[in-house]
């Protein structure tokens, strides 16, 4: 049976700054937290990694403060540039919590009001959320399978 339950690995955030808010190809968010640390990855050397990185390759996402939706995902289709200019311009605090919302839906709540929404608006990719933490900590959710932790390694 799924497991719904937030992984209790993720307490290890609580006010961890957030060190890194960035919007990659297609549709991916990434929000790092704790320190920036050297790569792992030789093709990336010259880019260090977050301690945590929390985020999405494929799923719908906004940006909210409040009441006010900042930007989201589909603001690519307007205009790229100009999201991730507003994504740099964003200083989004510390971790505060990891909620699940609905069923398809996670929300990131950070220390000064920040709220990023992560929500799936697709049948076809099950696991769309990602967390990769310390000592190789690999983490994925899906409103089929839940939470469950994968091999890290597997997936590239």
């Amino acid at each position: 049976m799924p497991d719904f339950k937030i992984p209790p690995e993720l307490q290890a955030l609580v006010d961890l700054p957030c060190c890194r808010l960035r919007m990659g190809n297609e549709l991916t968010l990434s929000v790092g937290f704790g320190q920036l640390i050297p790569s792992k990855r030789p093709s990336r050397v010259d880019d260090p990694d977050p301690e945590w990185w929390l985020g999405t390759y494929y799923g719908t996402w906004r940006i909210m403060k409040g009441d006010e939706i900042l930007c989201g995902s589909f603001d690519a289709a307007r205009d790229r540039a100009w999201l991730v200019q507003r994504i740099g311009s964003i200083a989004p605090g510390a971790f505060q919590s990891l909620t699940q919302a609905s069923p398809f839906d996670l929300r990131l709540d950070l220390s000064n009001g920040i709220a990023i929404d992560f929500m799936w608006t697709t049948s076809e990719v099950e696991d769309l959320f990602m967390v990769f933490g310390p000592n190789d900590l690999y983490l994925t959710f899906g409103p089929q399978s839940g939470w469950r932790r994968e091999n890290r390694f597997a997936q590239r």
